[in-house]
């Protein structure tokens, strides 16, 4: 439907006795026809804004949330997680620690990576807190009903244990 104009113009163009005033005519209306025109070439300053919000939009849209956790590299100084057999010299008492992280949509099982994940969160923590040692820690999970339209099922874990200072 848009080549019709242009068509059009090529055969009449083309007749023989078409004078040169009649062609330009030709010319102007299809230059000026609706078929023709590009509805994109608008350039106004609306235009602009319009695209580099949809843009910025995007950029933001794509970048805000990420569904991959952040990983960092492990930490090799961090206070070792001690059974009381072997501790054998004094300590102080720095404080208990206790890590809770809930997770939604599982069930409320205790896996290895569980016990792995509340280790070394307890780990991390202690160290904060300028430990040499970690120590009776507990993993444990318990179930939650988060209570919105629909319910929907979540898992608490949390990790507790006592950070301690040599003397």
């Amino acid at each position: 439907m848009t080549l019709a104009p242009l068509i059009l113009y090529s055969v009449a163009a083309c007749q023989v006795g078409t004078t040169r005033k009649e062609k330009s005519k030709l010319h102007s209306t299809v230059k000026n026809s609706r078929l023709t025109r590009n509805p994109f070439k608008k350039n106004t300053i609306m235009d602009f804004y319009k695209r580099f919000t949809l843009l910025l939009l995007l950029i933001l849209f794509l970048s805000g949330c990420s569904a991959v956790p952040v990983t960092k590299p492990p930490r090799i100084d961090l206070p070792p997680v001690l059974s009381q057999d072997e501790l054998q010299r004094p300590y102080t008492k720095l404080g208990r620690i206790q890590v809770i992280r809930e997770v939604y949509f599982t069930d409320g099982s205790l896996d290895p990576n569980l016990h792995e994940w509340g280790h070394q969160a307890l780990r991390e923590e202690a160290y904060k807190m300028g430990a040499d040692a970690l120590i009776f820690p507990e993993i444990s999970s318990r179930q939650l009903t988060i209570v919105l339209f629909p319910a929907f099922p979540a898992t608490e874990y949390r990790a507790s244990g006592t950070a301690i200072k040599f003397r």
